[in-house]
């Protein structure tokens, strides 16, 4: 087991270690980067992604410990079910999702970006029995906190790629073309009170992302035009 610890405050490395695994300290480098280098350091060609909201049933465990690892073209996918504050959510655009993250090094890795990262595999794939349990919002405060994190997060890939192109009609009609996807598009109506909240929550990062973003071009220009000065 691999643990990179981007510099956390509490026991976590602590209970790492104790538990058996190798522990490794590295600044926070966006989550693309940050799983690769995981992956470079890990010492063995195969590598299990799971994230801390995620648990395999006994079924999925079952599965992982006679699967027979013998063709490194071959990567697999995990059947993921999500809940949003204890309550399964069954639309929105979150069921039968499948993702890969068992594959092995020599031909697969997480690509570059920094938020909503993912594994670019050059051979097949098949999907595996048995769930993983997704539970990345267990209280209501972890919402606030998440639509934080992921609206700069997008925000900064945003600007380091370019997408800033009709900002002003994006910022206003983003949010609500967000929660349209979610509740009529993704049919998150039939999930009632939880599709609601989902729509909502993803309408709340649509609306700081455009925000964060302008403000990022306004800093940059900003700061652009100061050292211009500066060097007439």
């Amino acid at each position: 087991m691999i643990v990179v610890d981007s510099n956390s405050w509490d026991n976590t490395a602590e209970l790492a270690v104790r538990a058996g695994a190798t522990v490794i300290k590295q600044d926070w480098l966006g989550f693309g980067k940050q799983k690769q280098f995981a992956i470079e350091a890990a010492p063995t060609d195969w590598v299990l992604s799971i994230d801390a909201d995620e648990w395999p049933t006994r079924k999925l465990l079952l599965t992982l410990r006679d699967l027979p690892l013998n063709d490194h073209e071959i990567g697999f996918n995990l059947k993921r079910q999500s809940y949003f504050l204890g309550s399964r959510v069954n639309f929105c655009g979150w069921q039968n999702d499948k993702i890969l993250r068992l594959f092995s090094k020599r031909t697969g890795h997480f690509d570059q970006r920094i938020v909503h990262e993912k594994v670019i595999h050059k051979g097949s794939t098949q999907t595996l029995s048995g769930l993983l349990l997704h539970h990345s919002y267990t209280r209501k405060s972890d919402i606030a906190k998440k639509v934080a994190r992921y609206a700069r997060l997008s925000a900064t890939h945003a600007l380091a790629n370019g997408e800033i192109t009709s900002l002003r009609l994006k910022a206003m009609f983003g949010p609500s073309w967000a929660t349209f996807k979610i509740l009529v598009l993704k049919a998150g109506f039939l999930d009632g009170v939880t599709g609601l909240r989902i729509a909502r929550m993803n309408a709340r990062t649509v609306a700081r992302k455009y925000q964060l973003l302008n403000r990022l071009i306004t800093h940059t220009r900003f700061s652009n035009t100061l050292s211009l000065k500066i060097y007439d």
